[in-house]
């Protein structure tokens, strides 16, 4: 599907009384705040299909690029909408926006689904949630999760470094002070991306 039909449909399905912007094949609520949600057209290089995501990406863990990582596809992951069906994909996109999720509720869900994980990169963003969530001891049993993970790769390593970075600033100086630096690194991710910030 070519950019400007997918932009063409999307424009006509945004919720009305709020402000979207485009980023290339994204459509989100402007201005971001902790989290990037919206919609999102991905083409596929074999065919003129595209998955429909619900985006949802937090904007505290340190990314240059959009990270599908915490978002859903409509319609489950295999499937595709066609331009020769405008009739369900129009149904896909609007459901996208429907259903897209309150900040606090994304925090928990974050917690929720990282709580016992191996993965270092879950347990980052659940910890992160836990101090916006006011819960410091819930970060705290984040970082101590993470700390139990076998690391095999830099990435890996540089997570595990900025969680114990992120111990030491609860320890010593409090959840205000972690509030703040993770609202920093809102900062720093949203200009990356180059999306419009509050």
């Amino acid at each position: 599907m070519k950019a400007t039909e997918w932009k063409r449909t999307v424009r006509s399905l945004v919720p009305p009384d709020e402000h979207w912007e485009f980023r290339g094949s994204l459509c989100y609520r402007a201005p971001v705040s902790r989290f990037l949600l919206g919609v999102l057209g991905e083409g596929s290089g074999f065919d003129t299909g595209v998955y429909v995501w619900r985006v949802s990406m937090p904007l505290f863990v340190p990314s240059e690029t959009v990270v599908l990582s915490y978002s859903q596809r409509i319609g489950g992951a295999s499937k595709k909408y066609e331009s020769a069906h405008p009739e369900a994909l129009s149904t896909a996109i609007a459901s996208g926006f429907r259903d897209l999720p309150t900040d606090d509720n994304e925090l928990r869900r974050l917690v929720n689904i990282a709580t016992g994980s191996p993965n270092v990169r879950l347990l980052e963003a659940a910890a992160l949630s836990q101090v916006l969530l006011g819960n410091r001891a819930g970060a705290l049993e984040m970082v101590r999760q993470a700390a139990g993970v076998a690391t095999r790769f830099d990435w890996e390593r540089e997570v595990t470094a900025r969680l114990d970075a992120l111990a030491r600033t609860l320890n010593d100086q409090g959840l205000d002070e972690a509030v703040h630096e993770i609202d920093a690194q809102v900062n720093r991710t949203a200009a990356a991306l180059g999306v419009i910030h509050s």
